[in-house]
């Protein structure tokens, strides 16, 4: 098969960067219908890093600081937030598109390139995060942003050059993407960068190797002068934590599910007859990779909230690129060339449904009636503005509680379940309260009740977004996203804990571990949502 024409490409992948971010900006911001909480974290994090703090060391977050820096240099340029989420956004994309020319025209033949290369922008640009009913939604970008790198990743390590080898420019892109997945989120460039690694040495691709290891490590030097030394062992052990949390064991359903229950069982069984298909049918490089790719690319659809498989995207264009010539016979007597099409075509319609999914997002945003939303967070800083969120959604505010509990309506079915203790605080049992919906309003009122003057203010609670909407400093050491810990308690001076929390399991965590450690506390203020102490030392 031909290649693309280099031109023709790079102007056809301007053409869907422009496609994918030029509907968004004529909305003049970001209206959200899902996942504000998280909304609230991704806020969180990027306003501590435009304030100065330093990811890892002055607060915790399994995340890598790519993941937020391009909304925080966007801050700093004077954007509103949501105007800066949308140009980072629009960096990002403009970013990946070399790699993703790269990947396509030296890798792939010229109808699946033009298909291919387009999708890491899609990804990237989006404003949707996919799953079977696509919201308009800004949580869990950095899980799209990596997907998008690892799309090129995937490619250039699965598939030989279609044209000349140009090794330098192979492992700079390798490299490239590699680091970026690092400096995004780390379990990407885990799951990645050893099959990249095997892929050049058994095609015996030394020099792109080396200068694979060449870019990471010069991407690498530039975060250690940006952040210090210490970045590392702070992000290592911000990964640890979350490994080693009780509360966060899987964001979805279980690996095996992802592997081999109904929405996934397809996937697998095509990237598994694929690999095979190829070792048999002349592609033996090709195959073994493609079958190093599937542990990782399930793993890390297990590890990602909504689970959507994304890797199929990659494992199409693989396959299209990779089909045996004909006359080469497979198992069972079949033609191979014949087997593989079936599988590609395969491939394809799976991958239909998120290319449209994801495609549409700055359509279905663009067409939002602006009357039904409000600021989310509501401030008199402009820095904050451009952010939208639906006004049914953010203050209906809906909660879950355990009607099994002592002197609860059903407390006499709590005989034929495992004894489960209250949590309780200063020795006082807390309700058993969740939020399921109206998570801003919530927010909005409780950081009332804290008051504007509060400093140093440690909330026993999945999110502490209050800083925001009082305009006080976020609390050094701490995590915007609280996995039942508590760091940066040691520096506050208040514990605010929620009557009804974000999640139970984060604030029974916390609060369980402030009373191992003895820390003493003195009750100064409560509300109807929620009770402030003052800690002694």
């Amino acid at each position: 098969m031909s290649r693309a024409n280099p031109f023709v490409l790079a102007l056809f992948l301007a053409v869907v960067l422009a496609a994918m971010v030029g509907p968004a900006f004529l909305k003049g911001g970001v209206y959200l219908t899902a996942f504000e909480g998280d909304a609230l974290h991704v806020v969180d994090v990027a306003m501590r890093l435009h304030l100065g703090q330093i990811p890892h060391v002055e607060f915790h977050t399994p995340l890598g600081a790519l993941a937020f820096l391009p909304i925080a240099w966007m801050l700093g340029a004077g954007a509103p937030l949501g105007l800066a989420y949308l140009g980072a956004q629009a960096l990002m994309a403009a970013l990946v598109l070399p790699l993703a020319f790269w990947a396509a025209w030296t890798r792939l033949p010229k109808r699946t390139a033009y298909a291919f290369a387009a999708m890491p922008i899609i990804v990237m640009a989006s404003l949707s995060y996919g799953t079977a009913e696509p919201p308009v939604t800004i949580a869990m970008h950095y899980n799209r942003w990596a997907w998008a790198l690892a799309f090129v990743v995937a490619i250039l390590a699965a598939l030989p050059p279609r044209g000349p080898s140009r090794p330098g420019s192979d492992g700079l892109m390798l490299g490239i993407a590699l680091a970026g997945l690092a400096l995004i989120k780390a379990p990407y460039f885990v799951a990645l960068a050893p099959v990249a690694a095997i892929a050049l040495l058994l095609r015996k691709e030394g020099r792109a190797l080396a200068t694979m290891f060449a870019a990471g490590i010069a991407v690498a030097g530039l975060v250690t002068l940006a952040y210090g030394p210490g970045v590392w062992a702070g992000y290592i052990g911000d990964l640890l934590a979350v490994a080693n949390s009780e509360i966060r064991a899987h964001p979805g359903i279980p690996l095996a599910a992802v592997a081999v229950s109904p929405p996934f069982l397809a996937t697998t069984l095509v990237a598994l007859a694929g690999a095979l298909l190829l070792r048999q049918a002349g592609r033996p490089v090709t195959g073994l990779i493609l079958f190093l790719l599937i542990p990782g690319f399930l793993y890390l659809t297990f590890q990602n909230f909504g689970n959507d498989p994304l890797w199929v995207i990659p494992l199409a264009a693989i396959l299209i690129a990779a089909l045996p010539e004909a006359g080469r016979k497979a198992s069972f007597g079949l033609e191979a060339r014949q087997a593989g099409t079936v599988l590609a075509a395969i491939a394809v319609a799976l991958c239909l449904p998120h290319a449209q999914s994801l495609a549409s997002g700055a359509l279905r945003h663009l067409a939002l009636p602006a009357a039904e939303f409000e600021p989310m967070i509501t401030s008199s800083d402009p820095i904050y503005g451009g952010l939208f969120v639906s006004t049914v959604r953010a203050n209906t505010t809906r909660a879950a509680g355990d009607l099994t509990a002592p002197d609860a309506a059903f407390s006499a079915l709590a005989d034929t379940l495992d004894p489960k203790d209250s949590v309780r605080v200063a020795g006082e049992p807390l309700p058993d309260c969740r939020f399921e919906s109206g998570i801003i309003g919530a927010s909005r009122l409780m950081a009332e009740d804290i008051g504007p003057g509060a400093e140093a203010v440690f909330v026993a609670d999945m999110l502490a977004p209050h800083w925001m909407f009082t305009g006080s400093a976020p609390l050094i050491g701490a995590a915007p996203w609280n996995y039942g810990d508590t760091l940066g308690l040691e520096g506050a001076r208040e514990l605010v804990v929620p009557i009804c929390a974000i999640s139970t399991a984060s604030r029974r965590g916390t609060l369980e571990k402030i009373a191992e450690a003895g820390v003493a506390l003195r009750e100064v203020d409560r509300t109807p949502r929620i009770i402030r102490y003052a800690i002694e030392r």
